[in-house]
């Protein structure tokens, strides 16, 4: 993409310190979360993650136990995401540089295009190496059956960082001032991650629904890597006895889970190249 302002957004990204020290720090921590869960350790039969999720059997194994550490390290990722992007317009707006940008042969829509491209490039970049790193450690402490199911891993990983950067330039390119982008990226993850979740299992809809949250849609995504880990929505039975698969609902399957991921990060993509065109510089 030859697009200046692709290209510039680029260039000042992948030279900055700062990004590259926060994601070795990143990858370290995933490197200690593989190597802290060896040498194995068993798991009871029905073991309820504190956030939705079952162990199936007893289990015993690196891989799974890494995988519980993955599942809440996820749940950092759209803030890492969030601070990636919320000043990808706003700042600009505020120190007139968007204005110098327009007054080159490049639309509104087109500028938005660039920026929103080089924030998710020099955001899956960084995510992608540390997730390598991070896959060669746990090949070296469990084996190399381990690399296949964390595929499952990467790809939640990634769309979920590409949405989360969608939603972040979306409320960036809406915002009028930082401060405010910050506070309504603050909103919305604290929406994903807790008052949607339990105002949903509080209330009488479908379970489901759940998984469009972008959070959990990534999360069960992520689970399906593993013949023995499983969303709640999967099986049937209780805390206190046995649980048996029975057929994996629609909403849980690896199809639906991608489209949910891949739509978050589409309309928000069109929201705030709505926004942009709308909003005064």
């Amino acid at each position: 993409m030859s697009d200046p302002a692709f290209t510039t957004e680029i260039r000042l990204l992948s030279r900055s310190r700062a990004v590259w020290i926060c994601w070795l720090a990143i990858a370290a921590l995933l490197v200690a979360a593989v190597f802290g869960a060896s040498p194995p350790r068993t798991v009871q039969p029905v073991d309820v993650h504190p956030i939705l999720f079952v162990l199936f059997e007893n289990v015993e194994s690196t891989y799974e136990a890494v995988i519980r550490t993955y599942f809440t390290a996820l749940l950092l990722l759209p803030l890492v995401a969030f601070v990636h992007s919320y000043g990808a317009i706003v700042e600009e707006r505020e120190t007139g540089r968007l204005r110098v940008a327009l007054t080159m042969p490049c639309s509104r829509r087109r500028l938005y295009g660039a920026i929103l491209a080089a924030r998710s490039v020099t955001f899956l970049v960084p995510l992608f190496v540390a997730l390598l790193i991070a896959g060669i450690a746990l090949a070296s402490a469990v084996g190399a059956n381990a690399l296949r199911p964390y595929g499952y891993v990467v790809l939640a990983a990634c769309l979920l960082a590409l949405a989360c950067v969608s939603i972040g330039v979306a409320i960036s390119a809406g915002a009028s001032t930082s401060n405010r982008a910050v506070g309504a990226l603050f909103v919305v993850y604290a929406g994903l991650l807790v008052i949607y979740p339990i105002g949903l299992l509080r209330s009488p809809l479908p379970y489901g629904l759940l998984f469009l949250n972008p959070l959990f849609a990534s999360t069960a995504l992520m689970t399906n890597a593993s013949p023995h880990i499983g969303m709640p929505g999967a099986v049937d039975g209780s805390e206190t006895g046995m649980i048996e698969r029975e057929t994996i609902p629609f909403y849980l399957s690896d199809p639906f889970l991608v489209l949910v991921l891949l739509g978050w990060t589409i309309v928000a993509a069109l929201i705030g190249r709505w926004l942009l065109t709308r909003t005064d510089l």
